[in-house]
Protein backbone atom coordinates (compact mmCIF):
# COMPACT_ATOMS: atom_id res chain seq x y z
CA UNK A 1 0.00 0.00 0.00
CA UNK A 2 3.00 2.20 0.76
CA UNK A 3 3.91 1.52 -2.92
CA UNK A 4 0.95 2.64 -4.10
CA UNK A 5 0.68 5.92 -2.44
CA UNK A 6 4.02 6.94 -3.20
CA UNK A 7 3.27 6.42 -6.85
CA UNK A 8 0.21 8.08 -6.82
CA UNK A 9 1.55 11.26 -4.85
CA UNK A 10 4.86 11.06 -7.08
CA UNK A 11 2.20 10.80 -10.19
CA UNK A 12 0.02 13.79 -9.66
CA UNK A 13 3.60 15.67 -8.45
CA UNK A 14 4.77 14.95 -12.21
CA UNK A 15 1.54 16.07 -13.59
CA UNK A 16 1.46 19.17 -11.55
CA UNK A 17 5.12 20.31 -12.38
CA UNK A 18 4.49 19.47 -16.28
CA UNK A 19 0.86 21.95 -15.99
CA UNK A 20 2.92 24.70 -13.76
CA UNK A 21 5.60 24.28 -16.79
CA UNK A 22 2.77 24.96 -19.67
CA UNK A 23 1.28 27.58 -18.12
CA UNK A 24 4.04 29.81 -17.56
CA UNK A 25 4.67 29.37 -21.16
CA UNK A 26 1.62 31.16 -21.70
CA UNK A 27 1.93 33.41 -19.21
CA UNK A 28 5.46 34.19 -20.40
CA UNK A 29 4.19 34.63 -24.29
CA UNK A 30 1.06 36.68 -23.22
CA UNK A 31 3.43 39.07 -21.44
CA UNK A 32 5.73 39.26 -24.45
CA UNK A 33 3.24 39.55 -27.50
CA UNK A 34 1.51 42.34 -25.09
CA UNK A 35 5.50 44.12 -24.41
CA UNK A 36 5.99 44.25 -28.50
CA UNK A 37 2.40 45.40 -29.07
CA UNK A 38 3.23 48.38 -26.59
CA UNK A 39 6.29 49.33 -27.76
CA UNK A 40 5.12 49.35 -31.42
CA UNK A 41 2.56 51.80 -30.49
CA UNK A 42 4.79 53.55 -28.15
CA UNK A 43 7.09 53.96 -31.09
CA UNK A 44 4.49 56.30 -32.87
CA UNK A 45 4.64 58.41 -29.57
CA UNK A 46 6.03 62.40 -29.87
CA UNK A 47 7.98 61.71 -27.07
CA UNK A 48 10.01 58.67 -28.85
CA UNK A 49 9.82 61.15 -32.23
CA UNK A 50 11.94 63.65 -30.66
CA UNK A 51 14.42 60.92 -29.51
CA UNK A 52 14.82 59.34 -32.72
CA UNK A 53 15.03 62.69 -34.27
CA UNK A 54 17.51 64.04 -31.63
CA UNK A 55 19.57 60.94 -32.32
CA UNK A 56 19.77 61.35 -35.74
CA UNK A 57 20.38 64.88 -35.28
CA UNK A 58 23.45 64.20 -33.57
CA UNK A 59 24.83 61.24 -35.98
CA UNK A 60 24.64 63.56 -39.18
CA UNK A 61 26.43 66.29 -37.02
CA UNK A 62 29.44 63.92 -36.18
CA UNK A 63 29.45 62.37 -39.51
CA UNK A 64 29.12 66.14 -41.41
CA UNK A 65 33.49 66.93 -41.82
CA UNK A 66 33.66 62.98 -42.16
CA UNK A 67 35.70 62.74 -45.57
CA UNK A 68 35.04 59.13 -47.16
CA UNK A 69 38.03 57.74 -48.69
CA UNK A 70 39.20 54.27 -50.41
CA UNK A 71 41.59 51.83 -49.01
CA UNK A 72 44.59 53.29 -51.41
CA UNK A 73 43.65 57.45 -49.67
CA UNK A 74 41.68 57.95 -52.91
CA UNK A 75 38.71 60.34 -52.21
CA UNK A 76 35.71 58.02 -52.88
CA UNK A 77 33.21 59.59 -55.92
CA UNK A 78 30.22 62.05 -54.29
CA UNK A 79 27.05 60.66 -55.19
CA UNK A 80 23.61 62.39 -54.91
CA UNK A 81 20.13 61.02 -54.39
CA UNK A 82 17.07 62.12 -56.48
CA UNK A 83 13.31 61.35 -56.19
CA UNK A 84 12.08 61.25 -59.35
CA UNK A 85 7.97 61.17 -58.88
CA UNK A 86 5.84 58.43 -60.49
CA UNK A 87 4.11 60.22 -62.98
CA UNK A 88 7.12 61.16 -64.59
CA UNK A 89 8.28 57.89 -64.47
CA UNK A 90 5.54 57.07 -66.37
CA UNK A 91 6.11 59.48 -69.22
CA UNK A 92 9.23 58.60 -69.50
CA UNK A 93 7.99 54.79 -70.24
CA UNK A 94 9.24 52.83 -67.09
CA UNK A 95 12.92 52.93 -67.94
CA UNK A 96 14.79 50.15 -65.97
CA UNK A 97 17.93 52.21 -65.74
CA UNK A 98 17.54 56.52 -65.64
CA UNK A 99 17.93 57.80 -68.90
CA UNK A 100 21.16 60.41 -68.81
CA UNK A 101 19.44 63.24 -71.07
CA UNK A 102 16.02 63.25 -68.85
CA UNK A 103 18.44 63.43 -65.71
CA UNK A 104 21.03 66.25 -67.63
CA UNK A 105 17.40 68.07 -68.01
CA UNK A 106 16.36 67.90 -64.35
CA UNK A 107 19.57 68.91 -63.02
CA UNK A 108 19.54 72.27 -65.01
CA UNK A 109 16.19 72.62 -64.16
CA UNK A 110 17.44 72.85 -60.61
CA UNK A 111 20.37 74.83 -61.26
CA UNK A 112 18.88 77.26 -63.00
CA UNK A 113 16.20 77.84 -60.23
CA UNK A 114 19.04 78.54 -57.65
CA UNK A 115 18.36 75.43 -55.88
CA UNK A 116 21.59 73.15 -54.30
CA UNK A 117 23.34 72.08 -57.43
CA UNK A 118 26.79 70.98 -56.93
Amino acid sequence: MNTKLSRYLFKRKHDYYKNSFFIQLVINFVIATAVVVVLLQAENLVFFKEIKDFALDKIIYWHSDFEPTLHEGQKMQRMTLITIDDKTYREWGFPVMTPRDKLKVLIGTAYHFDRNVS
